[in-house]
């Protein structure tokens, strides 16, 4: 199970790319261009890592992703799309997804993505570590980026938004901290808390 890779798209030309790459990689490979047959594979193929298209041409990949977890819990989900942006990559993350990767694919990228969702599901045994509550949506405000960085920041807002836990944004004035603080904090099982922002500037310092 954790060699065999499941790759969900419907461009016949990218499935064949992948698959040529991956096999000469050692994994076991096979592909689906549908939800339909994404379901039918993720059962009788049994893969340890599933790349899956956001859009599909008879469903949504963010939906299935859900369906493909509670399948196979064990299985670690990288997803893949040309529509990028803040709001689908962290409800992605939401879902379970353990790694958000951009087209046009960067083999050797996909490539690492692979290896580490592999450690974490099993060597760590942690596959599972990022799901939360995916119903709860972030609307206070939109964080915009398509670079690498940010996209590690989307990633980063999703996973801390699960853990009840500290955290310090640093950046200098005008970089969006307070925008990423509030996408965390709205992303939270705490969303319905009141977010207070605070001028550290106007704090005196013998407070």
């Amino acid at each position: 199970m954790e060699g065999r890779v499941l790759i969900v798209d419907d461009e016949p030309s990218l499935l064949e790319s992948l698959e040529m790459y991956l096999s000469e990689k050692g994994y076991t490979v096979a592909c689906a261009q549908s939800v339909s047959e994404a379901l039918e594979k993720n059962s009788s193929f049994e893969p340890g890592v599933i790349i899956l298209d956001v859009r599909l041409p008879d469903g949504d990949g963010l939906e299935v992703l859900a369906e493909l977890k509670r399948r196979n819990r064990d299985s670690g989900i990288i997803i893949i799309t040309a529509f990028h942006d803040m709001e689908t990559t962290i409800r992605a993350i939401k879902l379970g997804a353990s790694e958000y990767i951009p087209k046009p694919i960067d083999v050797e990228e996909l490539e690492k993505a692979i290896g580490r969702v592999l450690k974490a599901s099993y060597g760590s045994g942690q596959g599972d570590a990022l799901r939360i509550d995916p119903s709860r949506d972030y609307a206070k405000g939109k964080i915009i980026g398509k670079s690498k960085a940010m996209k590690e920041i989307f990633k980063a807002i999703g996973k801390l938004s699960e853990n009840r836990v500290t955290v310090l944004i640093e950046g200098e004035t005008g970089t969006g901290k307070e925008l990423i603080a509030r996408a965390v904090h709205y992303h939270s099982p705490y969303k319905d808390h009141p977010f207070l922002a605070i001028n550290c500037s106007a704090i005196v310092g013998t407070l």
